[in-house]
């Protein structure tokens, strides 16, 4: 893919995403790109396919706890095959991979039988959800819904089930040390790695400031 129509996809993107969720900004999406491209750099993968499925990944996005979230990679997978055949000079052939690959790299999708640009693609959005940016998306989408930031009974879920969707805090146990180990390549793998260690840094800081507030946990 040449610069001109990289530009043009980001300024597409740019236009496309709604700002109002700091959580899948443009930003968010221009993240995923810059972390496919490293990924497909080590592991291969197609350009034409991972610039515009990282850019339009989550061109549709509703807060998790709206039934419509189930839908929308499903939506911005369609949305993205509209931007592209309308595209001049992108290939045709290349639109459903992107669809494909979009469609398929929420969180919790099982990667068997996925292409390589899907897993990276994947791959690419699961490193947000791990490390420093991690914590800030997780927390912004917790005041989105509406979330507590920690059970204050348990904070870190020792006598009760973990829920992401109740205590912003839970995402820890549920979606953020989990991505490490949920990775599809060794180069995805090798960068969560540095990031999950900074969760676990995180976890013990936020212990000991509570233990300042309490006799026990």
């Amino acid at each position: 893919m040449n610069d001109e129509m990289r530009m043009y996809l980001e300024s597409v993107a740019r236009r496309r995403i709604d700002g109002e969720d700091a959580a899948h900004d443009f930003e968010h999406a221009r993240r995923v790109m810059m972390n496919a491209l490293k990924i497909g750099a080590a592991e291969g993968g197609d350009v034409d396919v991972l610039i515009p499925a990282a850019l339009f990944h989550d061109v549709m996005m509703f807060p998790k706890n709206d039934p419509r979230s189930d839908d929308a990679a499903h939506q911005s997978a369609m949305m993205a095959v509209g931007i592209l055949q309308s595209t001049d000079g992108y290939p045709a052939a290349k639109i459903q991979r992107v669809a494909d690959a979009i469609t398929h790299c929420s969180f919790g999708n099982p990667a068997d039988g996925l292409p390589l640009d899907a897993l990276i693609l994947q791959d690419a959005d699961r490193l947000e959800a791990t490390g420093a940016i991690a914590i800030m998306r997780a927390f912004w989408s917790a005041g989105q819904m509406g979330q507590p930031l920690y059970d204050p009974d348990d904070p870190f879920a020792r006598s009760r089930q973990a829920d992401g969707l109740r205590y912003a805090f839970d995402l820890f146990e549920t979606r953020l040390l989990r991505v490490e180990e949920r990775m599809n390549t060794g180069t995805g793998r090798e960068l969560a790695r540095s990031r999950t260690a900074f969760l676990r840094t995180f976890m013990t800081q936020f212990n000991d400031d509570l233990l300042m507030t309490r006799e026990t946990l």
